[in-house]
């Protein structure tokens, strides 16, 4: 919707993304192609851990699903 918004508009913009959840075990995931990640990069999210820590922590069934040492990678803690 964003993309065809931003085309829609006819602008120029730096669209980025972030992944919340990606279902590893899912079509979803088996659909992403290394092309689709390439150009990515990393954005330092320092000054925001322990907010993004909490967020986290507010969902714990969410967080028993996760494949062992995901949760410790997407807290920056590997």
């Amino acid at each position: 919707m964003v993309k065809e918004a931003i085309t829609q508009a006819e602008i120029t913009v730096e669209l980025l993304q972030y992944p919340i959840w990606v279902f590893w075990r899912a079509p979803l995931f088996i659909l992403l192609k290394l092309n689709d990640i390439k150009a990515a990069y990393r954005l330092s999210v320092k000054t925001v851990q322990e907010k993004k820590n909490q967020a986290i922590a507010a969902y714990p069934s969410q967080i028993k699903t996760l494949p062992s040492g995901f949760i410790n990678r997407f807290l920056n803690l590997s």
